[in-house]
């Protein structure tokens, strides 16, 4: 009985180790990139991992400063932001695997997205695509809970075409991510894509996501907050309860 109890404590060590040795790893493989890439930026980048959000805040700042300084201070912070999304995206552990194993990368992750959208770095915009449904596992109506996504979001109407092309292309959760991302954005072609995209969507699930968008959106053009989503959602619900063969539309 001790000897296998001993074995399980024995193996319970050695994976720790491995985990913990895996983490260590990736880390410094981030910082020797990130360093490569930007010399100037480096010593920013690890704060950026800080487990105190003010430290993160600040490091932030400062990368956007110095990026405003030129058009090659501005690539220099780029590229290794985008490195650092590029990364995640093609770790096998994305999105709620990140933040459960990786919690420092997944905030440095976070704030380069941050750093990305707030530059409006178009040539960051495919590999902020690839995670628009990356988060911790929290999850809600809208994208507050999705760093990409709100990111994306930043770039206002030049985004739409790169969106359009994800609802066309992508898997479904990136799909969904996609379709919310017009919805915040918000304008007439935006919420047109998202008509089209509904007559194709084969995904009841993405489906009923952008159709419920759709029932929000309002004669301006302009989405609503989700809370009045919500309420005109169970406005529709209710009265075709009352009478099934009325449409959504001469329910509001």
């Amino acid at each position: 009985m001790m000897f296998k109890l001993f074995r399980l404590q024995l193996l319970w060590s050695i994976t720790l180790i491995a985990f913990y040795a895996g983490t260590n790893e990736l880390v410094l493989c981030a910082t020797r990139l990130s360093a490569d890439e930007c010399p100037e930026v480096a010593p920013w980048i690890p704060k950026l991992r800080s487990a105190d959000q003010r430290k993160r805040q600040r490091a932030k700042e400062s990368i956007l400063t110095f990026s405003s300084r030129s058009p090659n201070s501005r690539q220099c912070v780029i590229k290794p932001m985008q490195k650092i999304v590029d990364e995640i995206v093609a770790s096998p552990d994305g999105g709620f695997l990140l933040a459960a194993k990786y919690p420092e990368r997944y905030a440095e992750w976070i704030e380069a997205t941050d750093i990305l959208g707030t530059m409006k770095a178009t040539e960051a915009m495919d590999s902020l695509i690839e995670c628009l449904d990356y988060n911790n596992g929290t999850t809600d109506f809208g994208i507050g809970h999705f760093p990409a996504t709100k990111a994306i979001v930043k770039f206002g109407d030049q985004a739409i075409p790169k969106l359009e092309g994800a609802l066309q292309q992508k898997p479904p959760g990136i799909r969904v991510m996609a379709a919310q991302a017009l919805h915040a954005i918000g304008g007439e072609k935006a919420k047109s894509i998202l008509e089209e995209t509904l007559k194709t969507e084969k995904d009841e699930g993405v489906a009923t996501r952008i159709r419920n968008m759709l029932i929000g959106w309002t004669s301006s053009g302009k989405p609503q907050p989700w809370t009045g989503i919500l309420k005109r959602i169970n406005t529709v619900l209710v009265c075709r309860y009352r009478d099934p063969r009325r449409s959504a539309e001469r329910c509001l």
